[in-house]
């Protein structure tokens, strides 16, 4: 079977409210959709209510446009945008990801790490791998959010000053304070627990973080809550 990339809508008959998405393969990603809203478990919980409340059968699933790989984040953010947002399932408007606040990050995380709920076993991932259209999804909505006049610092300079205070930090992470010869675990916000060994400053990069707030955070915390994750030094 070939594989349909595009854009899609579940739509409600009798109200006309819609949940809008974007998939590598459609027909795979419909079928994920109605399985779980069919055991009451979708991640989308205005629809999954709407689903409850109308009934599956007044729901319909359609294919709004064939598009290239690389137009998917584009294309879905247009037809966000197209639609009006009041008539919109979508918990967020913004194609691409997921917008959540650090201040919840943090609480899920924490509430996760007390109960022991979301780490090795009791996390839905373990043993499992992100699908490739998950991956690839992830990064083409990252391109270019922080290159040019994007960046914070766009034309901006570091002062002698702040240049000094840096240089004075770094000689703190030198020898065996270097960070890139230590352990750290860190557990993402759903649950998955990456081990990084000697390459702490790689793993800040891939994933975006500012390596030095992350470090300053651990001078006076055993365990850091950043962005979301949680992060531990050492073996445990």
């Amino acid at each position: 079977m070939i594989k349909i990339i595009g854009i899609y809508e579940i739509i409600n008959s009798i109200t006309g409210h819609k949940y809008i998405g974007s998939s590598q393969n459609i027909e795979l990603r419909k079928k994920e959709h109605y399985n779980d809203l069919s055991k009451n478990k979708h991640h989308c919980i205005a629809l999954q209510r709407a689903w409850n409340k109308y009934s599956g059968f007044n729901f319909n699933f359609n294919i709004l446009e064939k598009c290239q790989i690389e137009k998917l984040i584009e294309k879905e953010q247009y037809y966000f945008d197209l639609n009006n947002k009041k008539e919109l399932y979508n918990s967020t408007l913004i194609a691409g990801r997921c917008e959540m606040t650090d201040e919840i990050r943090n609480k899920i995380s924490q509430t996760k790490i007390k109960n022991g709920s979301g780490i090795g076993v009791k996390n839905s991932m373990y043993g499992k791998k992100q699908s490739k259209e998950s991956i690839e999804k992830n990064r083409l909505s990252n391109i270019g959010k922080q290159a040019g006049n994007k960046n914070a610092m766009y034309g901006k300079h570091h002062s002698e000053s702040t240049k000094e205070k840096i240089r004075n930090k770094l000689k703190n992470y030198t020898g065996d304070k270097n960070p890139n010869t230590k352990t750290f675990i860190f557990y993402s916000p759903c649950g998955i627990k990456h081990v990084v060994k000697g390459m702490f400053e790689k793993f800040c990069k891939e994933q975006k973080f500012r390596e030095k707030s992350l470090l300053e955070l651990f001078r006076k915390n055993k365990e850091v809550h950043y962005h979301g994750w949680t992060v531990l030094k050492g073996e445990l």
